[in-house]
């Protein structure tokens, strides 16, 4: 964690964030794309995110280092496929999944007030960056520098050459790994059979599985020499 959370406020929420077990979580192999966990995807679009709040006048930027990994905590096991899973079985949907997840964790009401994309009174530069993000790379899972440096200058340009959906589509194809596709099917293999084996008494499984640590997810899978993430 950054050394520079210079409001208390801040740095409360954000260790807060920290001792939960949905960050513990995402430092294990099935909480990430299988290229890299989840976490390590967190390091890459902070400092993504930083370069852009630079970029655009921005100064202290501890208080979207907290938002965007508040924001994490709510991604799915199993990459891209476990999302597809876990929609299906559970309505996943993460912008109210963060909002329960901080309210469970009392974070501060800014900065649930900030997670809340409905919220009338958010518009913040830190806030934009955060729901830009979070839009811009659904689908993403790997940032090269090459694409780092296309995201920044595409989010501090103030009359950009194309759209955000344009945009989008042209990250697709220039980011996708090749062997996405079928990384895709094996994770909601794995996901699938792990929430066909959940106890059906688990008060809320879809908290369960997004705080769930991956010793505890090799319990339900077959060891056959097989698992892939």
């Amino acid at each position: 964690m950054s050394s520079n959370f210079t409001n208390p406020q801040t740095w409360e929420d954000m260790s807060k964030i920290m001792y939960s077990p949905y960050y513990a979580a995402m430092a294990h192999r099935q909480h990430g794309s299988g290229i890299m966990t989840e976490k390590e995807f967190l390091m890459e679009k902070i400092e993504l995110a930083k370069a852009i709040f630079q970029a655009s006048g921005g100064r202290d930027a501890s208080y979207l280092e907290m938002l965007l990994t508040a924001d994490s905590l709510a991604t799915t096991p199993y990459g891209f496929g476990g999302k597809n899973i876990i929609s299906q079985k559970y309505q996943y949907d993460h912008e109210a999944v963060i909002l329960k997840i901080a309210q469970e964790l009392k974070l501060s009401d800014r900065a649930q007030a900030s997670l809340d994309k409905t919220n009338p009174t958010r518009g913040h530069m830190e806030e934009g960056i955060l729901f830009a993000l979070r839009h811009l790379l659904e689908g993403v899972d790997v940032l090269s520098p090459e694409v780092k440096k296309e995201y920044v200058g595409f989010m501090t340009n103030p009359s950009p050459s194309m759209s955000v959906q344009e945009f989008k589509k042209h990250l697709a194809t220039v980011s996708a790994p090749a062997d996405q596709a079928e990384r895709i099917m094996a994770q909601e293999e794995k996901a699938r059979f792990v929430v066909s084996q959940m106890n059906p008494n688990t008060k809320n499984p879809l908290k369960y599985l997004l705080g769930t640590k991956e010793k505890d997810f090799a319990q339900l899978i077959p060891d056959d020499g097989t698992a892939r993430y």
